[in-house]
């Protein structure tokens, strides 16, 4: 059946998407430059590389899908041309697995730092580089095969604004059931394990390293309740689609946004070396370092007239003597 979005849908997600998409593109690449220049994520080196890969995700999502998207939702149509609808296409996919797997790989890593504590210490960088292209491979390679093995045209989704495939000839319903298993499901299940067993012992890890674990929990319920009604969505669906399936699609598929700029901000809050960064560059604390300043040369002029009185005492003293 046919559904179209009302006019005050329209609107509603236009400013949605302005305000994601701003919040998203800032705050990400605040994250990402602040960490590859300023080294101001003081986790561990995997953790890091991790988060780099998922702030640069979020970029790449904030400029292909979500920023498009509010320019078609307020002109019901396609504006971009034909090369930009193409790579949106393959980006939605992409990119939204991508999110999904580094949330994951996140978790695991930070999980094997706690249960494996003197291991971790012996990754390096390079360990991180190379899951970050494994992950990068493997969700290309298979959107691809998928790609190639289906005919498929692009179009214009009416429903959310953006382009995406439609195939001329549908997959089966086995391999679609595959696999949503494969990169939702199982990653989703991975996610929510990684963080209850995180949440567990987080009271027997030290102060610094408890702030990753704090972030990655709070990141990881960010993603669980932004992508929740995307998950539910298999489940609800009945054929033929009535109104309400195509609504709850409609509404699932532009909440997914929430977690590519809530991620940022939840670093933001949790990881004193990024707040401090942050807060040195916009200049909020000044007043702190003034104030330290000020504390600091009350120590330093209280230990010189120590010193002076002391070395009166002893001067008095040695006179006498």
């Amino acid at each position: 059946m046919t559904y179209q979005v009302p006019d005050y849908g329209r609107y509603c997600l236009t400013g949605w998407c302005l305000l994601s998409g701003t919040l998203s593109l800032l705050g990400n690449l605040t994250l990402l430059f602040s960490s590859l220049v300023a080294n101001a994520l003081k986790l561990d080196r995997v953790s890091v590389i991790l988060i780099q890969n998922l702030a640069a995700t979020g970029v790449g999502y904030t400029i292909f899908i979500i920023l498009p998207t509010a320019g078609s939702a307020l002109t019901e149509r396609w504006v971009y041309g034909t090369g930009l609808c193409v790579a949106t296409s393959y980006l939605l996919y992409v990119l939204g697995f991508m999110n999904t797997y580094l949330v994951g790989c996140l978790n695991l890593s930070k999980l094997t730092v706690m249960l494996f504590p003197l291991r971790a210490r012996l990754r390096s960088r390079r360990c991180g580089y190379l899951i970050s292209a494994a992950l990068w491979f493997k969700t290309t390679c298979l959107f691809i095969v998928r790609v190639i093995w289906f005919d498929r045209d692009v179009t214009f989704n009416p429903l959310v604004f953006t382009c995406s495939f439609d195939y001329r000839k549908q997959p089966p319903g086995v391999f679609e059931r595959v696999m949503f298993y494969v990169n939702v499901v199982t990653p989703f299940g991975v996610i929510l394990v990684t963080a209850g067993w995180l949440m567990m012992l987080i009271r027997r890890v030290r102060t610094l390293t408890r702030q990753g674990v704090v972030a990655l929990l709070v990141v990881s319920v960010a993603y669980i309740l932004s992508y929740l009604p995307f998950l539910v969505f298999p489940v609800v669906r009945e054929e033929p689609m009535t109104v309400g399936n195509l609504r709850h699609f409609t509404v699932a598929s532009v909440s997914t946004y929430t977690s590519f700029f809530l991620n940022p901000v939840i670093f933001y809050f949790t990881v004193t070396s990024f707040k401090s960064y942050v807060d040195r560059k916009l200049g909020r604390d000044v007043g702190r370092r003034e104030a330290r300043n000020i504390r600091d040369f009350s120590t330093r002029m209280s230990t010189l007239r120590g010193s002076m009185t002391s070395g009166i005492v002893n001067s008095s003293q040695h006179k006498q003597t």
